[in-house]
């Protein structure tokens, strides 16, 4: 079951990272376009700084549960380089449980809660001058941050498996970042 677990939370953030990849082009593409607007033909958007924005928040809350797949966090090496495979493990696990998980829980609850709020009230970003629908951005952070902490939660599997003495288990074989020395 643990394996089916990180297999099905590996999946969902490539996919993720796959749409991450579409708005870096989306993104890309709309600035293109408005320095063309702009420079070219005298005539902006009203629209493209509002989308570029939300998109660049998209590609940052969409890739976190890729780059933690793919091991490519943040960490403080000159500890867990002095630590066995097993007490990284332990130390990771904790961390986890501690504090991330229920902090990825808190915040998602929270954006669910204005993404629904903003839906239900028709919220709209009223610093612009397009003024969008803010709904939209709750949503990705709920996607986002939900996202992140199916792949927590996958991680905490692998970890449970170095625990278990079974570290050749929580290699899934995707990626060279999984593999736990």
């Amino acid at each position: 079951m643990l394996h089916r677990l990180i297999s099905i939370a590996d999946r969902i953030a490539g996919l993720l990272a796959a749409i991450t990849v579409a708005a870096l082009i989306a993104m890309v593409a709309i600035t293109n376009y408005e320095v063309l607007a702009r420079y070219v033909f005298g005539r902006p958007s009203v629209w493209s700084i509002d989308v570029t924005y939300f998109l660049n928040s998209t590609l940052f809350l969409l890739a976190a549960a890729y780059a933690l797949r793919e091991r490519q966090h943040i960490t403080i090496d000159i500890f867990s380089a002095r630590m066995s495979p097993r007490a990284r493990a332990l130390v990771l696990s904790l961390f986890y449980l501690i504090l991330f998980l229920p902090l990825l829980a808190a915040l998602t609850f929270v954006a669910g809660k204005q993404s629904w709020r903003a839906w239900v009230t028709g919220q709209r970003i009223l610093e612009s001058a397009w003024r969008p629908p803010f709904w939209p951005f709750y949503l990705v952070v709920v996607l986002g941050m939900g996202a992140l902490a199916v792949q927590v939660i996958a991680d905490l599997a692998r970890q449970l498996l170095v625990l278990a003495g079974r570290a050749g288990e929580a290699d899934t074989g995707i990626g060279e970042g999984n593999r736990h020395d």
